[in-house]
């Protein structure tokens, strides 16, 4: 199913918004967080089908240069870097930092990227867009925490 049929099928079945995983993340071993999920040309496709239906994408993107392919928000948004920032500002994107899932990760042992954990709040000091609060937290942390 190409991600244009699978964003109408989520709409279609009731889904507000839509979310992507633009790059990889922390807490699985078998997707580095550097990983690009989707190109360019599907998530202008994914982005095209939410706005018809009168909703927006959020994206789970780490790096600057999953971030530069800006959707409304971006989840995480570490590893961004002050050109990415800035084009994040131009398109009018917020940020999501859900910072106390490192520290959950850290304690189950289960952060797979822990050489990025000293960046958990790297965007802050210079990133010009609006953040919100998102605690990002799977099943497993959310039982135990």
């Amino acid at each position: 199913m190409s991600p244009a049929t699978f964003v109408r099928a989520a709409i279609q079945k009731g889904a507000t918004q839509i979310k992507i995983m633009a790059s990889g993340g922390v807490a699985w071993p078998v997707d580095p967080i550097s990983n690009m999920q989707y190109s360019e040309e599907e998530i202008r496709a994914i982005v095209g089908e939410a706005e018809a239906a009168n909703t927006y994408v959020m994206a789970h993107a780490y790096t600057a240069r999953a971030i530069a392919r800006a959707v409304r928000t971006i989840e995480h948004g570490n590893l961004v870097d002050e050109a990415a920032a800035a084009l994040m500002h131009e398109h009018g994107a917020f940020v999501v930092p859900p910072l106390v899932t490192y520290d959950a990760l850290a304690q189950l042992d289960v952060l797979y990227n822990a050489k990025y954990n000293d960046r958990r709040s790297g965007c802050l000091p210079f990133c010009p867009v609006i953040c919100c609060y998102g605690t990002s937290a799977i099943r497993p942390l959310t039982a135990k925490f």
